[in-house]
């Protein structure tokens, strides 16, 4: 049983405190890292679309 007590202090133990000026810059990075990922899709597609139209107009 005091396996079971020791589990339910451990459950209700808060996260780290991360400072909010961290969490910031890590979402900023994330959200940079995901802006970046997106304009290269975008400049693949643009690509693909220049390579398709200057097939058809040959």
């Amino acid at each position: 049983m005091a396996d079971h007590d020791e589990e339910e202090t451990h459950h209700h133990q808060r996260p780290p405190y991360i400072p909010k000026e961290t969490a910031l810059q890590a979402l900023n990075t994330i959200i940079q890292l995901h802006f970046e990922k997106t304009l290269e899709k975008k400049r693949a597609i643009d690509n693909q679309k220049k390579k398709l139209h200057n097939l058809f107009v040959g």
